[in-house]
């Protein structure tokens, strides 16, 4: 591991399940101050997550960065990197309309409300999974974790990004200006996708 007590010796893990806000955590880090690593702009995702355990040489560009880790429990972070944890969580039931929002607008399927409540099921059953891994993690000794709701980031904006930025030990006064990358609405699943502007092409992207 690289040695302790230089802040830019951490990874930082943006972890959590599909739809938990992950994407928006990564957004308000970036204003904070923190580098990102992704390959894909608009989700801040890298497919190289999905090498992990076993080719996680990559993670050496991540040091002194942030990078999103969606379901830990099947794409493991190796133990001997330096880490600071951010663990995504969302009412399961909330988190399942939004996933099958997602194929219903993107991927146009629709799936059935019997479908929904089995992956609301599935969300919470693998919660247990996925936290095992981070406080697997958090026993190590160079390891901090916080936990954030995305209903508490999205109800109290300004507290929460302020004590985010305690965590991530920068300067309090980055928290006003990420507060304002989140929009003021009701927590639960919106009936529309808001990131669909930015998962489709424009016009002139279109193929023809």
């Amino acid at each position: 591991p690289h040695p302790i007590g230089d802040e830019m010796n951490y990874i930082t893990l943006v972890c959590g399940f599909p739809r938990s806000g992950t994407s928006l955590m990564m957004r308000l880090i970036q204003a904070a101050g923190v580098p990102l690593y992704y390959d894909h702009e608009h989700s801040f995702e890298t497919d190289k997550i999905q090498g992990l355990p076993e080719r996680w040489q990559w993670m050496e560009e991540c040091v002194g960065k942030a990078v999103k880790v969606l379901d830990p429990h099947e794409w493991t972070p190796p133990p001997f990197f330096n880490y600071r944890v951010i663990w995504m969580d969302r009412n399961a039931g909330e988190q399942a309309k939004s996933q099958a929002k997602m194929l219903r607008l993107v991927g146009g399927c629709r799936p059935k409300p019997d479908q929904v409540n089995r992956v609301a099921r599935q969300l919470i059953s693998e919660r247990d999974a996925a936290l095992k891994v981070v406080h697997r993690l958090a026993h190590n000794p160079v390891c901090d974790v916080i936990m954030v709701t995305f209903e508490t980031l999205i109800e109290q904006p300004l507290s929460t990004c302020a004590a985010i930025c305690g965590w991530l030990r920068v300067s309090s006064s980055q928290a006003d200006c990420m507060a304002g990358l989140i929009d003021k609405r009701n927590p639960d699943c919106l009936p529309h996708l808001r990131e669909l502007a930015y998962l489709l092409p424009t016009p002139s992207e279109a193929p023809r």
